[in-house]
C-alpha cells in the first residue's frame, strides 16, 4: 500500500501500481491526520482514498469518522468576494475572507478548502479545510474570519466561520501573493492573485486562462474585492 501526500509529485514517487503517482492526498496542518475517507477502501489514488481530519476527529486504534458529504455542485457559483489582507497595525490574526454563492440554492462547503501563496505563488500550502456543515447560503454570503479580527461594521447575524488566528496567513501584496478556493472533490473553485502594480501574472486561474496582470497590493486597512459581487 502506497500513500503520497502533500503538493506536487515532483519526487516522482510510485503509486500502488508502480506508476509515477499523479493522485496527490492533501496535506495535513498541525495537529491533524491524514485517514482513508472509508475504511478499508483503496482505490489506488492517494486523493480518492484519503482525507485530512481536525483534531477532534483523530481516532487511532479506532474506525476512522466519516468526511462530510461532498458537494461540488458549487463550483463555477461560488467565488471568492472580498478579502482583508493587511489589517491596521500587526496583520498577524486579522485577516478574513469573504465567499459569495451566486446560485439560488444554499451550498454545503464542508470539505472545501482556501489554500494561500504568500509570497510563494504559484506554490500554496497546506488549505484550511471547511467543516461539513458551513453553509454558504443562496445569494449571500459568508466571511471566514481569523479570531482576533476587530471588525467595526460586520453586520449583525451575518454568517461567519471563526478560525484560529494564524489559520490564514495572507501576504499583503508587497510581491506576489495569492489565494485559492478548492472544492471538495479538488478542483479550482476560484483564484487570486495580487501584488505590486504593473507585475505580470503568469499563472492559471481555473486552470484555463492566464493572469494578464495581478490585482493591485491593497494598502493597510484596504481590503480587495470584486467590483461587481
Amino acid at each position: 500500500d502506497t500513500l503520497v501526500y502533500g503538493k506536487e509529485n515532483t519526487d516522482g514517487f510510485l503509486d500502488d501500481v508502480g506508476d509515477i503517482a499523479e493522485s496527490i492526498a492533501p496535506l495535513s496542518g498541525s495537529g491533524e491526520s491524514i485517514g482513508r475517507r472509508v475504511n478499508g477502501v483503496d482505490s489506488d489514488l492517494s486523493f480518492e482514498d484519503f482525507t485530512v481530519f481536525e483534531l477532534s476527529e483523530l481516532s487511532p486504534g479506532f474506525e476512522n469518522p466519516e468526511p462530510p458529504p461532498c458537494d461540488v455542485s458549487g463550483n463555477g457559483l461560488v467565488l471568492i468576494n472580498e478579502v482583508l489582507t493587511d489589517a491596521a497595525g500587526a496583520d498577524a490574526g486579522q485577516h478574513w475572507i469573504e465567499l459569495v454563492n451566486l446560485g439560488a440554492a444554499d451550498i454545503d462547503l464542508g470539505g472545501w478548502e482556501l489554500q494561500v501563496a504568500p509570497s510563494t505563488w504559484p506554490d500554496f500550502g497546506e488549505g484550511l479545510s471547511l467543516p461539513g456543515g458551513t453553509i454558504l447560503p443562496a445569494g449571500g454570503f459568508l466571511v471566514i474570519y481569523e479570531a482576533d479580527t476587530l471588525f467595526t461594521n460586520l453586520p449583525e447575524g451575518a454568517p461567519t466561520f471563526v478560525v484560529a488566528a494564524g489559520e490564514l496567513d495572507l501576504g499583503n501584496g508587497s510581491s506576489e501573493d495569492g489565494l485559492r478556493l478548492m472544492d471538495c472533490g479538488g478542483d479550482e473553485a476560484d483564484a487570486l492573485a495580487y501584488g505590486p502594480t504593473g507585475t505580470a501574472g503568469v499563472e492559471l486561474d481555473c486552470g484555463n486562462a492566464a493572469f494578464p496582470t495581478l490585482a493591485p497590493a491593497p494598502g493597510e486597512s484596504q481590503t480587495l474585492g470584486r467590483s461587481a459581487d
